[in-house]
C-alpha cells in the first residue's frame, strides 16, 4: 500500500458529478467475493446492499429498516457477511441491510467509524489508520455515530454542521432559513427533491456568503433547504446544517474518530 501523511490508502473515490455543483461519491467494494460498486454516505448510520442474484446468497439473521429525511421508512433483512472489502481492505465480518429497489451499495457510518478516517477530495482518496493524530479541531460523535462539527454562522457561534458525504449538496432545515431570511439569497426552487428512500421531499435553493468551521472558512455555498422533521431531534436542534458534496468537494478532510478530533485543508 502506499502511504499519505501517515495513513495508508484504502480505496480509491469515484466521482460522479450533477447540476448546481452536485455530485456523489463511489468506492469499489468485494462483498462474500463479489465485485460492488458502493456509495459512500457518512450521513447514514446504517450500511446496506441491493438485493440481486448475489446478495440473496447472504445469511440473513433479522430484520431492518431504512428512513429517509421525508419520514419514509423502508423494511428489509438484515444479513451477515464474512468478508467486505472496501477497496484493498477487508473490514472481515460485518451485518448490513438487503433492501429491494435500492440504487446502490451504500457504505455508511458504522463501517467507518471503527479507525481514523481520511477523505481527500483533491486526490479522490479514502484512507485509514491506526495512529492518532493531534488534529487542531474538536467534533462530535452523535448517538447514532454521526460526525457533528462546530460551525460559526452569521457570528452564531453555538451551532454544528453534520459531515455527510452522502448529501449531494449542503443542505438547512427551512424553519432556520425562515428565522434568519436575511442570511440566505434565493435563487430557485428545487422540483425535484428526493430522500435517500426516493420519495419526494420540498427543496428550495439558496447561497450564503460564508460558513466557519474551525479556522475554515467556506465561501458563497449552495444551500439546499427542507424541512428537517425529525432530524432536528435525531441531528439535534444545534445542528441545523449539512455539509453534503459541495461542501466537501476540492478539500483534504482527516477525523481521529477515537479522540474526536478533525482537520481540514
Amino acid at each position: 500500500t502506499c502511504s499519505l501523511r501517515g495513513f495508508s490508502v484504502m480505496a480509491n473515490l469515484q466521482v460522479k458529478r450533477g447540476d448546481i455543483g452536485s455530485g456523489q461519491i463511489f468506492i469499489n467494494c468485494t462483498i462474500e467475493g463479489f465485485a460492488r460498486t458502493c456509495f459512500l454516505d457518512t450521513g447514514s448510520n446504517t450500511s446496506f446492499v441491493t438485493l440481486d442474484r448475489n446478495t440473496k446468497l447472504f445469511e440473513k439473521v433479522g430484520e431492518a429498516k431504512k428512513s429517509g429525511v421525508s419520514g419514509s421508512k423502508v423494511q428489509g433483512d438484515k444479513v451477515r457477511v464474512r468478508s467486505f472489502k472496501i477497496g484493498n481492505h477487508d473490514i472481515g465480518t460485518v451485518e448490513l441491510g438487503r433492501f429491494e429497489k435500492v440504487h446502490h451499495d451504500l457504505i455508511g457510518i458504522d463501517l467507518l467509524g471503527k479507525s481514523n478516517l481520511a477523505i481527500d477530495m483533491i486526490q479522490k482518496t479514502l484512507v485509514i489508520s491506526s495512529k492518532s493524530t493531534r488534529f487542531p479541531y474538536e467534533f462530535q460523535r452523535l448517538p447514532q455515530g454521526h460526525l457533528s462539527l462546530p460551525l460559526e454562522f452569521e457570528q452564531q457561534k453555538n451551532l454544528r454542521i453534520i459531515f455527510d458525504t452522502g448529501a449531494g449538496l449542503n443542505s438547512v432545515d427551512q424553519a432556520y432559513v425562515d428565522k434568519y431570511p436575511q442570511y440566505f439569497e434565493f435563487v430557485q426552487e428545487i422540483d425535484s427533491g428526493y430522500d435517500i428512500n426516493n420519495d419526494p421531499v420540498v427543496m428550495n435553493l439558496y447561497t450564503v456568503k460564508c460558513l466557519k468551521i474551525g479556522n475554515f472558512r467556506l465561501l458563497n455555498q449552495t444551500f439546499l433547504s427542507f424541512d428537517f422533521g425529525d432530524l432536528r431531534t435525531y441531528f439535534d436542534h444545534s445542528a441545523p446544517f449539512i455539509l453534503g458534496f459541495n461542501g466537501i468537494d476540492n478539500h483534504f478532510w482527516e477525523f481521529d474518530l477515537i479522540n474526536k478530533r478533525f482537520d481540514v485543508k
